[in-house]
């Protein structure tokens, strides 16, 4: 009996060490991140601030490319045809920006900054969402979809 409660404690310290460890380590990998956010993020507001309502799909994607932005990845078509979508580097907790670009009718109608867990909600230090009357249902519909998923 004795033999095993000793080898039940150890299993628990055990565990207890596996999840300090766990814990350290995620805060780390967090913090190591940190420094390295600004850059994307600024690449990020300047795209906002170029894409304009009414623009087509080729001057959005002439403007990215003239841009050449080191942190960001254009996906065209990312949600079915009328959504193509823009991010920065994976960061832990789903704390990455995305633009969603939203086209309508073969012009952009929507602008919107939300984060890879969020796309609805705008990040700190994210300009606000740009778009025309009416998109903002179309957009909780995809997110709710992607959601999903």
């Amino acid at each position: 009996m004795k033999d095993k409660t000793q080898i039940l404690l150890w299993q628990i310290a055990g565990s207890l060490v596996f999840l300090v460890l766990l814990a350290v380590g995620s805060l780390l990998v967090y913090r190591a991140q940190y420094p390295y956010r600004e850059e994307p993020r600024a690449e990020m507001r300047q795209l906002d601030r170029i894409i304009h309502l009414g623009d087509t799909p080729d001057q959005v994607e002439t403007k990215f490319k003239a841009q050449n932005f080191d942190h960001l990845t254009l996906v065209r078509n990312a949600h079915k045809e009328t959504i193509w979508e823009v991010r920065t580097p994976f960061e832990y907790a789903g704390q990455n920006w995305l633009i969603w670009i939203v086209f309508k009718d073969g012009v952009v109608h929507g602008v919107v900054i939300g984060t890879e867990n969020d796309i609805l909600a705008n990040p700190k230090g994210a300009p606000p969402d740009k778009m025309t009357e009416g998109l903002r249902e179309l957009v909780k519909r995809v997110a709710g979809a992607r959601n999903a998923r």
